[in-house]
């Protein structure tokens, strides 16, 4: 419930601003607008569903194969839908077909949270700009994504606390705090890490890197709380 009131921060928060913003836009710029509007509801539609809903995750979290495979390349495509009409420029390399058989919902959420990261940090640049790189990849049987952005990085004391949960740089009422915590908790269920490098003024880097397919073992372990 946490990470999913969380994620519903950033839908809510860009619809907030676009109807702010209605008439002062041109026809062209309210079609968009109302486009974005729509997308963003039917994004809180599913982040709530999966909240009513916690059995399906459970499932996905405790069962032994994994869920359905699909592509990792699917990452790439959440990652532009989050981006698309941000202002921020979002760009994915390494068109990694490999099959993964872990939870996509999961994985998913995890790309939304580290990609609205990287357009905030981009945004709060002086000149209000910057580029976000997905990169996916797969060495052995892990798969590697990583999300780079280019906005204004993170002091050595803001990096150290990244993971902590309820430590935020953001102004009040702006976040919970529990992004990077909640994110790195489910890659520890599903058997992988996830690792921040941050330069203050250049940008941060997250890396995300968990096995194509769940360890059974790893799995039980960590649902148990081990």
């Amino acid at each position: 419930a946490a990470g999913a009131a969380h994620e519903l921060g950033t839908p809510l928060g860009s619809i907030h601003l676009l109807v702010g913003e209605l008439p002062h836009m041109s026809a062209g710029e309210r079609e968009e607008a109302v486009s974005t509007i729509q997308r963003e509801v039917a994004r809180c539609k599913g982040i709530v569903h999966r909240m009513a809903s916690p059995e399906l995750s459970a499932q996905d979290l405790s069962s032994d194969g994994g869920g359905p495979p699909w592509r990792l390349w699917a990452l790439g495509d959440e990652a532009i839908a989050v981006a698309r009409g941000s202002g921020v420029r979002l760009v994915v390399e390494g068109r990694c077909d490999v099959e993964i058989r872990q939870p996509r919902a999961a994985l998913e959420q995890i790309v939304r949270e580290l990609v609205a990261n990287g357009i905030d940090a981009c945004r709060r640049r002086s000149d209000g700009k910057g580029e976000i790189m997905v990169a996916l990849a797969r060495e052995g049987e892990h798969v590697i994504v990583e999300v780079r952005d280019t906005g204004v990085g993170m002091e050595p004391e803001a990096a150290a606390n990244a993971f902590d949960p309820f430590w935020s740089t953001k102004a009040e009422g702006e976040g919970m705090g529990l992004g990077l915590y909640l994110a790195r908790a489910q890659l520890r269920q599903l058997g992988g890490t996830l690792e921040l490098h941050s330069t203050p003024g250049h940008g941060t880097t997250l890396r995300m890197i968990l096995p194509a397919r769940p360890d059974p073992s790893n799995r039980h372990r960590d649902l148990r709380g081990g």
